[in-house]
């Protein structure tokens, strides 16, 4: 399903690099998410949604750095697009209406993780 994703066309150590920020940047925001989610359950999946919007807005540039280290020559550039992502880009993300690609289908899945982290009951919170 994946064969012509951009990721299987870097090296290996190029892959590990872009799994590796994936995971960190993934983690820092599901950190910071799980700090921050506190009151009844609309405010806490509002900052769920808010958590994927701003992975879906602001990660690309981050990618693009990482891919300027990795190929040779490709051009500084703001990738970061405006204006940012609107209520149905964020509901096609977590609908899997997107392409099938890796990266498409990692936003969706990622988007559900946080807002099963957002929405999570904890104790004492």
């Amino acid at each position: 399903m994946y064969e012509g994703d951009s990721l299987f066309t870097l090296a290996p150590a190029g892959q590990a690099a872009v799994v590796g920020l994936s995971l960190a940047m993934a983690a820092a925001l599901v950190v910071v998410l799980r700090r921050a989610a506190r009151g009844r359950w609309p405010v806490r999946a509002a900052l769920g949604l808010l958590a994927l919007w701003l992975w879906l807005w602001l990660t690309p540039q981050l990618y693009y750095l990482l891919y300027q280290t990795l190929i040779p020559g490709l051009p500084w550039q703001i990738v970061v697009k405006w204006p940012p992502p609107g209520p149905l880009q964020l509901a096609e993300v977590l609908s899997f209406q997107g392409r099938a690609t890796l990266a498409e289908h990692g936003r969706g899945v990622l988007g559900w993780v946080f807002l099963l982290v957002a929405l999570a009951r904890r104790r004492g919170a």
